[in-house]
């Protein structure tokens, strides 16, 4: 930069990486955020496209040094992260499954984990169809834990919407360790990432034979809250706790008889 003529001068480098940033975080990140309530599918896979088109520019300049030591062991992390524990981790391929549909919009799955109980409610499970697409991610659902151990009777789907299939545990009734209650979102996708995904995920849980693959048990935002909620009725029952609130109410009163506060005429 000429200081003397206030000038700057630009590289061919330079005018690829204005224009570049401003389609990817102008353009097309908002356009990723607002397809996050309608079309999820397509909105996450713009969206991790934006942070890796961002990754690798900053990476590759000499001039940033420091994010070669900052930016790339994180996203060496999320890289592992993604592949391994998202994919591998507690990994259930094809459990022994029963669904049983709650009218045409919800249904419920039971089957049995061979990871056992979690310690504390409402876990999260990780489920695909075994037969999705590439592109198709895992989906989330909070769960409910079977601990009293009672198996579910075997039914016909003619008599209340259940279904049997051959993968189903053996013996006079079927044994499961966890459930979960999905609703059923009826509309075709659009874009289509993938021939057999034109509808949405849970309409194919609903429609065809639930094979999944099911990743999981972890710790999800309910486990987070009913562990607050423990953690702050243990604390408000604590005698630190009822003292201090003692003090405060004391300085409430006190406040209020040195101070009453003013009356004035009703507007009414």
């Amino acid at each position: 930069m000429k200081t003397e003529l206030k000038q700057m001068g630009l590289q061919v480098d330079d005018v690829f990486r204005m224009v570049e940033m401003t389609i990817f975080l102008c353009i097309l990140l908002p356009i990723s955020v607002r397809w996050f309530a309608s079309k999820w599918h397509a909105g996450i896979h713009l969206h991790r496209l934006v942070n890796l088109v961002y990754f690798v520019d900053i990476v590759r300049r000499h001039s940033h040094p420091h994010s070669w030591i900052l930016n790339t062991p994180v996203f060496a992390l999320y890289l592992f992260d993604k592949h391994v524990f998202t994919y591998f981790y507690k990994r259930n391929k094809s459990p022994a499954m029963k669904r049983i549909r709650l009218g045409q919009d919800f249904m419920v799955l039971y089957w049995d984990s061979p990871y056992g109980f979690t310690d504390t409610v409402g876990p999260d499970y990780s489920m695909v169809m075994h037969n999705s697409s590439l592109l198709e991610q895992k989906h989330v659902f909070t769960c409910f834990e079977n601990r009293s151990g009672r198996e579910l009777e075997d039914t016909n789907e003619e008599e209340d919407g259940t279904d049997t299939y051959e993968n189903e545990s053996s013996g006079d009734g079927h044994k499961w360790t966890v459930g979960v209650v999905i609703r059923v979102f009826r509309r075709p996708r659009s874009p289509v990432l993938g021939a057999r995904d034109r509808v949405s995920h849970t309409q194919r849980m609903y429609d065809e034979e639930p094979l999944m693959i099911v990743t999981g048990p972890r710790q999800g935002e309910m486990s987070e809250m009913v562990g607050l909620t423990s953690s702050c009725a243990a604390a408000f029952s604590s005698p630190l706790f009822v003292i201090c609130n003692l003090i405060l109410c004391l300085f409430i009163t006190l406040a209020s008889l040195l101070c009453p506060p003013k009356r004035y005429a009703s507007s009414y």
